[in-house]
């Protein structure tokens, strides 16, 4: 018995050490430095792809947003000009693809991506100066119906679709400033 514990406490305290290794970091303070762009999600209850959803699909989705509006937060700085801000709310977000009706336990939880569900994104944004001026604002609504007939995604990231969708408005919108 007491070989049987001497093998088994150092591999019990292999695989643990990374976890606290893990724990440490996350509860680690980190430096937080103010981003010139913030994204605001609007009210899940009210976008078009949540509303209809409930459970793992819910928040599976709502996980997934919250990750375009972060992705976003980062993008969005590379077309801005030194001491601009851009504020951005995504009022509605309806990803590509849909979550279909399956006979099938285990198809429940599959976005399955077809050319009739297309990405669509309703926002608005607010561009200002250093000095807090507003330089520009609108909302646009964006569609991408031919989503599945341009070029392919040359990597299988999650949300490909919404993100080339997002690229190709802040490359118009926004043009890369020197």
């Amino acid at each position: 018995m007491k070989t049987q514990l001497s093998r088994i406490l150092p591999l019990s305290l292999a695989l643990l050490l990374p976890l606290a290794v893990s724990a440490q970091e996350a509860a680690a303070p980190t430096e937080s430095v103010a981003s010139p762009v913030t994204v605001e999600l609007g009210d899940f209850n009210t976008m078009h792809e949540v509303r209809k959803l409930n459970g793992i699909q819910r928040r599976d989705t709502e996980r997934q947003i919250k990750m375009l509006a972060d992705w976003l937060t980062k993008a969005a700085q590379k077309n801005l000009a030194a001491g601009q801000s851009l504020h951005i709310t995504l009022t509605d977000v309806d990803l590509a693809g849909d979550y279909e009706p399956s006979t099938g336990i285990d198809m429940q939880h599959v976005r399955v991506v077809r050319e009739m569900y297309p990405p669509n994104i309703d926002l608005s944004w607010r561009l200002t100066d250093a000095n807090g001026a507003n330089l520009d604002e609108g909302a646009v609504g964006l569609r991408d119906m031919g989503f599945l007939s341009a070029n392919s995604p040359t990597t299988q990231q999650s949300l490909t679709y919404e993100k080339r969708m997002l690229r190709k408005w802040l490359s118009q919108h926004f043009p890369k400033k020197a």
